[in-house]
């Protein structure tokens, strides 16, 4: 008599015991509560089933919030088993529930990487959106579009780039509708589905018609970061990245470098405001337009670029050495690179300098790692040094990268490859250069001699 009362009181407890954090509490009573309404579900299913369809749902979200994933996934199941049964009694009063519940599933399956199966459910729930929203599109469009968006993002993720195209069509028409009747609401997921649909198309090869959509991007997020910079020109920031790359790859590379200023100068007023999340993506952009710069033949404009990049990095690398040192890295050798074709040779060995220090430092942590990039310093440093006249110092420099080298290739013979016999070859040719031939005849005879016993 009184237990239709008692599982309210229990579906309280449970909140509130969720809320409490007492997650395994909440979770006991969650249990509890479905078999009590399992019960009565049994009794007067026309009167119970409703409120046992519920309870799955707070069980479910229960497990699969404590990490229970295969015992969310069942729970799961049995609700939408349950609103099957309801929504063939009443189609209209509970097939949206029932198109939530295919949702949860899906992302559970999906989740627990059974991706074939989530993709099954989710055309199902796609299916019966198409069928919602055809009787009350004002209603239900909205959850349509949400379905779409996450077939499409699967089909993607599984490779199938030509469905995924056809479903982000079909997106994009509808959420083009929306944004015409609520552009405030919809235009940032129009913004969204115009991205996926870009992805898609580049990734099947009709990069013009990527590009048209990028351009599309780019306009629609440029109108919403005017009217709400905060919010959304991270956003813009992120399509200016796709177009610029998009533009790059058509070889239209004189648009691609107008659209990297604007994602440096945007990026750079994120990173004032957020120096510590912004940063990092500005230090990307910077490195973008130092490359495009330099592939371009404008070396000095590369160069600034590139000294702002590596003091950016620097001042990462300092408050996180461990994440941003490789990066910081990577901007010094093309620095080096930079200031070489410039005759800069004086600057460009101050720079491999610094290198070889940092990247003694990360091979002195992880020598597996970093070895080889330190034996490519130290060559760097060594031309550096002979290209200025300071030829005892760059055989000095010599050494040392033919003795890692040595080291390397002891601890891996594969490695025994072009890199080793430069490495030999340009010892011996400095030592050659400087008159003391009996010591060249001598590391001429070790690359020989590794070779021979790499040839047995």
């Amino acid at each position: 008599m009184f237990n239709p009362d008692l599982t309210l009181s229990l579906r309280s407890m449970n909140f509130n015991l969720w809320n409490l954090g007492r997650h395994e509490e909440a979770l006991t009573v969650a249990r509890e509560l479905v078999d009590l309404r399992r019960a009565l579900a049994a009794e007067n299913p026309a009167q119970f089933n409703l409120d046992l369809s519920k309870s799955f749902s707070y069980m479910s979200t229960n497990l699969w919030n404590l990490g229970r994933h295969e015992e969310a996934l069942t729970a799961t199941r049995e609700l939408v088993g349950m609103r099957r049964v309801l929504a063939a009694e009443n189609p209209t009063l509970f097939n949206p529930d029932l198109a939530k519940s295919l949702n949860t599933m899906s992302t559970n399956l999906w989740n627990l990487g059974r991706h074939e199966e989530a993709l099954t459910v989710t055309r199902e729930s796609v299916d019966l959106g198409r069928a919602l929203a055809a009787e009350n599109p004002a209603l239900f469009n909205p959850d349509l579009a949400n379905s779409l968006d996450t077939m499409s993002s699967r089909l993607s993720k599984l490779g199938r780039h030509e469905e995924a195209l056809a479903v982000t069509r079909e997106l994009v028409d509808l959420r083009r509708a929306l944004a015409a009747e609520n552009p405030a609401t919809f235009n940032p997921d129009l913004a969204l589905s115009l991205r996926s649909i870009n992805f898609n198309l580049w990734n099947l090869g009709r990069h013009e018609e990527a590009l048209t959509v990028a351009r599309e991007l780019v306009d629609l997020r440029r109108a919403l970061a005017a009217e709400n910079p905060a919010q959304f020109n991270l956003d813009l920031s992120k399509s200016f990245s796709y177009m610029s790359t998009n533009l790059w790859n058509l070889g239209r590379h004189e648009e691609a470098l107008t659209i990297t200023r604007e994602l440096v100068d945007l990026r750079r007023v994120l990173a004032v405001e957020n120096p510590a999340v912004f940063n990092p993506d500005l230090a990307k952009s910077l490195n973008t337009m130092s490359t495009y710069l330099s592939v371009l033949g404008r070396k000095e404009a590369a160069l600034t670029a590139n000294w702002e990049l590596l003091n950016l990095e620097r001042a990462l690398a300092a408050e996180n050495p461990a994440m941003f040192n490789p990066d910081l890295a990577e901007s010094l050798r093309s620095m080096n690179f930079n200031l070489s074709k410039l005759g800069r040779h004086e600057e460009a060995l101050t720079v491999t300098r610094e290198l070889v220090d940092l990247q003694r430092a990360l091979a002195a942590e992880n020598p597996a790692q970093s070895n080889l990039d330190l034996s490519k310093s130290f060559s760097y440093m060594s031309t550096n040094l002979w290209n200025l006249g300071r030829h005892e110092e760059a055989l000095t420099v010599t050494r040392e990268w033919v003795d890692l080298r040595r080291a390397i290739a002891a601890e891996n013979p594969a490695l025994l490859n072009s890199d080793l016999v430069n490495s030999f070859d340009t010892l011996s040719s400095r030592l050659s250069k400087l008159g003391r031939h009996e010591e060249a005849l001598a590391v001429t005879r070790e690359l020989v001699d590794m070779r021979r016993a790499l040839a047995q």
